[in-house]
């Protein structure tokens, strides 16, 4: 039985070894870890979107439209230029802002109305942005609200 029993010892020894193993290992990779020696590979997921581009908000507008009943336009919109063109662009919102209120007290609200309009619509409201005579593109523009009352 001697034999037997020093067998037994010897596997528990090895386990207990490697128990210990696996735990310095374990919390050897947790202290790497948290003292930041290990890199991880950031995931599309995780990381952050960057752009140049930056949104400027007009001030909002109350437009009388044309089309003989009293009828107001608000409307709220966003103008997307490039970051470092910000300031410039600030510079240029009362010419903007002019070349949208004659734009909208021109048309109808019926024009605005149609839901089958709104890519034409949005398409002009961008090319009397650029016409305004800024010397940046105004690349897009976002409607935030445009309500008929």
């Amino acid at each position: 039985m001697k034999p037997n029993a020093s067998r037994n010892q010897i596997v528990q020894v090895y386990i207990a070894c490697l128990a210990m193993f696996v735990a310095l290992a374990v919390g050897g990779y947790f202290l790497a870890d948290r003292a930041g020696l290990i890199a991880h590979p950031r995931s599309a997921a995780t990381q952050d979107f960057v752009t140049d581009m930056a949104y400027y908000d007009l001030p909002h507008m109350n437009i009388s439209m044309g089309g003989g009943r009293s009828t107001h336009l608000w409307v709220d919109i966003a103008l997307e230029v490039a970051r470092k063109d910000m300031p410039i662009i600030a510079g240029y919102q009362p010419q903007i802002m002019d070349k949208l209120n004659l734009f909208f007290s021109k048309m109808k609200p019926e024009d605005v109305e149609q839901p089958d309009a709104m890519p034409a619509l949005r398409q002009e409201i961008l090319w009397q942005i650029n016409s305004a005579g800024a010397p940046i593109p105004v690349h897009d523009m976002m409607l935030r609200r445009m309500v008929i009352m």
